[in-house]
């Protein structure tokens, strides 16, 4: 691999600036900004987060409410489903609750009516019995119901389908009319947090072990006293300085770390896919 010309020099620059300040010479502290600032890496942004919006039910698809690449807010509904058969089963499984509700007014009646009765004879003690376990059926059969109706809810608020996060919405064309299945398990959109993105870069890794063998500090924190600049492909300076974030945990087939570090993007300059260099300066 073709290692940088100012490597060396970069090395050594930067472990003269971990240095207290009272061993550095304004002029060594201007060679290391010079030399870092000649540390080019190629990158690409990447979305800060993805939320994936996905169906939780079968259902015919009958409304979307956005325009692709559109900015949408947690809450907003963004597809709906046919809410017909859903409807229905809420319908069915209310007047179930309700039969149930009689059914237990009747055993509870039975049961007060049984345990009035006088004597001590088989045939009194078994009417009891018999009226305590219709009554016991009764209670569990009504919360079984219960249930029932509050599954049918939920499957009928699962064909409303909200963004769970803010951010700007991608998504392939969905036909009106189309049966969605999530046995799929494919997602029906992307919400793409740019409000805060991520810029990934290469870095020689033989390089980097050669910087932790010259520093003094473990490489975390040395990692944390980085800057890290974006060259847009225009040739100017992104306004935001990124902090360095993580690094991949293997090498590619060349020998180089990829490294991410997170930008925040108020006007949404920085978009997924976008090409840009890096440059990284010892924090001000």
């Amino acid at each position: 691999m073709k290692r940088s010309k100012y490597f060396g020099s970069f090395v050594t620059a930067l472990s003269i600036a971990l240095l207290s300040p009272l061993q550095v010479k304004a002029s060594e502290l201007g060679a290391v900004v010079e030399l870092l600032e000649r540390q080019v890496f190629e990158g690409v942004v990447e979305a800060g987060e993805r939320t994936q919006v996905s169906n939780s039910v079968n259902g015919t698809l009958v409304s979307v409410n956005f325009i692709n690449g559109q900015r949408v807010q947690k809450g907003d509904v963004l597809f709906e489903l046919s809410k017909q058969t859903s409807k229905l089963d809420v319908e069915l499984a209310e007047n179930e609750v309700l039969r149930r509700e009689v059914e237990l007014e009747v055993a509870q009646e039975a049961a007060e009516r049984a345990s009035s009765l006088a004597g001590t004879g088989a045939a009194t003690v078994l009417r009891k019995l018999e009226t305590k376990q219709a009554l016991a059926l009764a209670e569990v059969t009504l919360r079984e119901a219960r249930a029932k109706l509050k599954k049918t809810k939920v499957i009928l608020s699962a064909t409303t389908i909200e963004a769970q996060a803010s951010g700007w919405i991608v998504a392939p064309k969905h036909d009106l009319g189309a049966y969605l299945k999530t046995q799929t398990r494919r997602p029906l959109a992307e919400i793409l947090d740019l409000d805060t993105v991520l810029v990934s870069y290469l870095q020689p890794y033989d390089a980097l072990i050669e910087l932790q063998n010259v520093s003094p500090l473990p490489m975390p924190e040395l990692l944390k006293m980085l800057d890290v600049y974006v060259i847009l492909p225009n040739g100017t300076i992104f306004g935001e300085s990124g902090k360095i974030t993580s690094t991949d945990n293997e090498l590619d087939a060349h020998g180089n770390l990829r490294v991410w570090a997170r930008f925040n993007n108020p006007q949404t300059l920085l978009i997924p896919g976008l090409r840009v260099q890096t440059t990284v300066q010892l924090k001000k």
